[in-house]
């Protein structure tokens, strides 16, 4: 029986998983560490994504980073299955059910150590409720651990559910907290009777004052509930028309955006 590792078969073994190839060579310590360098690289460079804010150097050293060290992998698990002997004795691991447990086991691992460290979750904006902070098509990245143990500040950018329909998610800016008087004097919005601190991101492009969505209020917003406004003032859909958000509707804060057709957003804080 020919036994020899197969280049081709150890590195299609360690694409499909960190490690993998290297155990199919005989080498299970070598596998493990290769398998423990990938968790460490790729949350390294997931934090120069989320931290780093030269756009879109930290996408790229995330996307790089991880590829690099997949490229790595695979060249020098080719390498060494070009090494073994003719001869090689079969490991009690190398059969394909120990194969298919060394995956199972990957995934655990990652599953456990990317939500217990980050939490984070990617969003695909559907509409220009946003614009132009959040433009449509666009994917933002979020941390759903925002607000689980500090409430949102006024200016902050949240994934709600909708108190029409929780299956539905609205991306939108918090301006009033619970307690906070809000009202809008033909499109001026006012906080507690003062004029709010619009980001310049904010914009209108209807000239005309309607009822409801250039003049409401005063309005009391209750207690556990956050009132929310789209960047797009004239064509967005938030809580002039659906109320205030419960504070259990609140999904999370939005932080980067990882993807978008205009390159020059990519890697984008979100503020």
């Amino acid at each position: 029986m020919n036994t020899q590792r197969k280049p081709i078969v150890a590195t299609l073994l360690a694409l499909l998983s960190p490690g993998l190839g290297y155990l199919y060579c005989g080498e299970w310590r070598k596998a493990l560490y290769w398998l423990l360098g990938f968790l460490l690289v790729s949350n390294l460079c997931y934090a120069a994504m989320v931290y780093v804010d030269i756009h879109p150097t930290n996408v790229l050293l995330f996307l790089g980073g991880v590829l690099g060290f997949w490229l790595c992998q695979l060249a020098m698990t080719w390498q060494m299955a070009g090494r073994q002997s003719k001869d090689y004795v079969l490991r009690r691991y190398n059969r394909w059910y120990w194969y298919v447990l060394y995956c199972a086991v990957v995934l655990v691992l990652i599953e456990l150590t990317y939500p217990a460290i980050w939490n984070h979750r990617g969003f695909r904006i559907v509409s220009g409720s946003m614009s132009d902070v959040l433009q449509a098509g666009e994917m933002v990245l979020t941390d759903l651990d925002a607000y689980k143990s500090s409430p949102p500040e006024r200016g902050d950018v949240v994934v709600v559910k909708s108190p029409q329909n929780t299956d539905v998610l609205y991306v939108e800016r918090c301006v009033a907290l619970p307690g906070d008087t809000v009202e809008m004097i033909k499109k001026e919005l006012l906080v507690n009777g003062a004029s709010f601190a619009e980001p310049e991101t904010v914009n209108y492009s209807d000239s005309t004052i309607k009822p409801k969505r250039d003049d409401f209020g005063p309005y009391v917003v209750p207690d556990q509930h956050y009132f929310m406004l789209g960047d797009n003032r004239d064509n967005a859909w938030d809580s002039r028309y659906w109320g205030p958000v419960h504070e259990d509707l609140l999904v999370a804060r939005a932080i980067r955006i990882y993807y978008s057709s205009d390159w020059s957003r990519i890697g984008l804080r979100v503020e």
